[in-house]
């Protein structure tokens, strides 16, 4: 139940993105990255409600929090559906990711009223190996739908899931967060959460990690549909190999169970990042020497090896930042999880505004925002670790 909750949000994403094409058309889009804003819209959206549930779920439990969230995202999903302009598009695309938000952050927090450290990353790995079908199948449900209706009959689907999905929560889901560990909704408590999460060095280090990590991964979001449609001219297929891409993500999830085991979590996402920008800087050499060179089966060979490696680094950077934080694991998740947001959304969007028929600027993405991950891994969460074990 907690992997398909947290599956709406790949589904309200990814099952939109065979729609580009069709929905840039209707929308009389003068610039086609212009469509991109309903990928980056619901980010935004999640960045903004996450900031609100965690405190939220924290004061009222876990339940009411989903609750809330559920009806945000009616709203927006409604606006979706009676709208063709692209700005309302994207104001209610926001609203649709300000209520999906309550899921990331109120799933995630249940998680962590059960389970801590390297037993809640077994089960964000569980869950995630669960989760990644959606983003496999998403795109080729997109791709019926707009068979058989049109891109409104997506939003359609979207909602009709949610509330499915909603209503069994509703009947089957306990309560998980007792009254009398409930801390009262109040700025001042916030604060003192807020305070306490940046007083733990390497909660706060590996949370920008994770917003470069995710930039990277929103910049490929924005620009693979362009990209497998304009560079490789693979418009027919785009569902198939987007899950494709998607199961590298799913295998590294699943895999990462195991690792974690052999190799501590830490441990892993610092090969992950080392691994990552190292071959996405010899790939952008690459590119920027000769494009030709990357055909299309390298291409989806070289996406599926660098989400692969991603994969492995969200397997394990919430368990690491939680970790010191099950107390306060509601506000420390919508804080943690709001800041590595905000911090992806313009990272993101500047790789995907900057498409141009080439796939230099994604791959200079995937590098730039790795290597700066490796920087901060090495700089300043072993320095920080090497001085308090001293």
């Amino acid at each position: 139940m907690m992997a398909i909750m947290m599956s709406l949000v790949a589904l309200t994403i990814d099952i939109m993105l065979p729609a580009f094409p069709q929905m840039s058309q209707d929308l009389q889009l003068e610039n086609e990255n212009q469509i991109q804003l309903i990928i980056s819209m619901v980010f935004l959206g999640m960045a903004i409600g996450q900031i609100f549930y965690g405190p939220i779920s924290d004061a009222l439990g876990r339940k009411p929090a989903i609750f809330i969230g559920f009806w945000v995202f009616v709203l927006g999903s409604f606006l979706c559906l009676f709208t063709e302009d692209i700005y309302w598009m994207s104001a209610g695309r926001m609203l649709q990711g300000i209520g999906l938000s309550a899921n990331r952050i109120v799933c995630v927090a249940i998680i962590r009223d059960q389970f801590k450290g390297e037993e809640m990353a077994k089960v964000m790995s569980l869950i995630m190996s669960f989760f990644i079908i959606v983003p496999a199948l998403a795109p080729s449900l997109g791709d019926i739908l707009l068979e058989i209706i049109n891109w409104k009959g997506i939003f359609l689907l979207i909602l009709i899931v949610a509330s499915a999905t909603t209503l069994w929560f509703y009947l089957r889901q306990k309560e998980t967060l007792a009254e009398t560990h409930r801390i009262p909704l109040s700025f001042r408590n916030s604060f003192k959460a807020l305070k306490e999460i940046y007083a733990h060095k390497k909660s706060r280090y590996f949370t920008i990690i994770s917003g470069f990590i995710l930039g990277l991964f929103l910049g490929y979001l924005n620009s693979i549909q362009q990209i497998v449609d304009k560079v490789y001219h693979q418009e027919k297929y785009f569902a198939i190999w987007f899950g494709v891409f998607a199961l590298f993500i799913g295998t590294a999830s699943f895999l990462n169970r195991k690792l974690v085991t052999l190799f501590g979590m830490e441990n892993l996402v610092k090969r992950a990042l080392t691994l990552l920008a190292i071959s996405s800087g010899i790939v952008a050499l690459v590119i920027a020497f000769d494009p030709s060179l990357i055909i299309f089966p390298v291409f989806v060979f070289l996406v599926g090896w660098m989400l692969f490696l991603v994969g492995i680094i969200f397997g394990n950077t919430n368990a690491i930042i939680l970790e010191p934080l099950g107390h306060i694991a509601g506000i420390a998740t919508s804080v943690v999880g709001a800041f590595s947001t905000f911090i992806s959304i313009p990272l993101g969007i500047l790789v995907g505004q900057n498409f141009d028929n080439n796939i230099l600027p994604m791959f200079l993405g995937i590098f730039v925002y790795s290597a700066i991950s490796w920087i901060i891994y090495h700089l300043l969460v072993k320095k920080s670790t090497t001085a308090l074990s001293i």
